[in-house]
């Protein structure tokens, strides 16, 4: 198989477009009606396109006809009942300073021929921070909207990908793939599912000891296919305050039908039903 053209491109805020390359290590499924292979890129370096080859033994394409599918990331997981194609987006998401995690940002191909032009699936945000030691960041619409979990893909009457939710996730979770904190001053991306969160996002910045929270709802939010919105230093938007102090489990040796508090703190324990565990 061969890739007609750049891999994928999108557009930022302010910034136009830029290009997503093949890399040598990329891996894709083709199916082949409802026959799912794997296929890995035959490049030695990234490339505006790309030839794929499989060592797997495949029967013709013939019998295929217009239900010829591509699939970027490679999922082994996914399928296709000849008209569309399932594969799950995570909620669990890992970032990468100036850009995203290839193997999250899902992409689809539909063609006739072993030559494929794939499309993105996703958009998202891009944003900075001005501090250096958050650990954590997440992101969900103040209306509980699906914007990741388990999706059915197809195209539309202009032969770009549309996602249906089966299975859907509210929230986004964004940790460094490279060390234990963000760093200040640089690029991050959250990617997820087309929507318009109608009331705005809420996202959390967590540190090793204080949790900021920004909720924006001064208007809806539109995720658009293949678009980042963009905001700089997003943090600084947050209203930051100290976490809690971690609780005890009084139930930790073992559940009981009560427990004795001796001193003035934060608890928790096990429920139970009956005398079950």
């Amino acid at each position: 198989y061969e890739n007609n053209g750049t891999k994928t491109t999108i557009t930022t805020d302010d910034e136009g477009v830029g290009t997503i390359w093949w890399k040598p290590a990329d891996e894709i499924n083709v199916f082949y009606g409802t026959t799912s292979t794997h296929y890995v890129s035959k490049n030695k370096e990234n490339a505006t396109t790309v030839a794929f080859g499989t060592t797997d033994i495949i029967g013709s394409t013939e019998s295929a006809q217009e239900s010829i599918w591509g699939l970027y990331p490679y999922n082994e997981d996914a399928e296709c009942d000849g008209e569309s194609v399932t594969t799950t987006i995570p909620a669990a998401q890992q970032a990468i300073a100036g850009t995203f995690d290839d193997d999250i940002f899902t992409s689809l191909a539909h063609s006739t021929s072993t030559v494929m032009t794939f499309y993105n699936v996703l958009g998202g945000i891009k944003f900075s921070l001005s501090r250096d030691d958050i650990k954590k960041i997440t992101f969900k619409g103040n209306n509980n909207e699906d914007i990741a979990g388990k999706v059915k893909l197809e195209m539309d009457a202009n032969g770009k990908p549309v996602a249906e939710i089966t299975e859907g996730e509210k929230t986004i979770t964004l940790t460094p793939k490279e060390g234990t904190t963000f760093a200040k001053n640089t690029n991050y991306y959250i990617v997820m599912l087309p929507t318009i969160l109608s009331n705005g996002f809420t996202m959390t910045f967590e540190t090793e000891d204080k949790i900021g929270t920004f909720n924006y709802t001064d208007k809806a939010v539109t995720i658009s296919r293949s678009k980042f919105g963009k905001k700089a230093n997003i943090d600084t938007y947050a209203n930051f305050e100290d976490k809690p102090a971690p609780a005890t489990d009084l139930s930790a040796a073992g559940t009981a039908n009560c427990y004795i508090v001796s001193s003035t703190g934060r608890y928790k324990f096990k429920t139970v039903q009956g005398n079950s565990s």
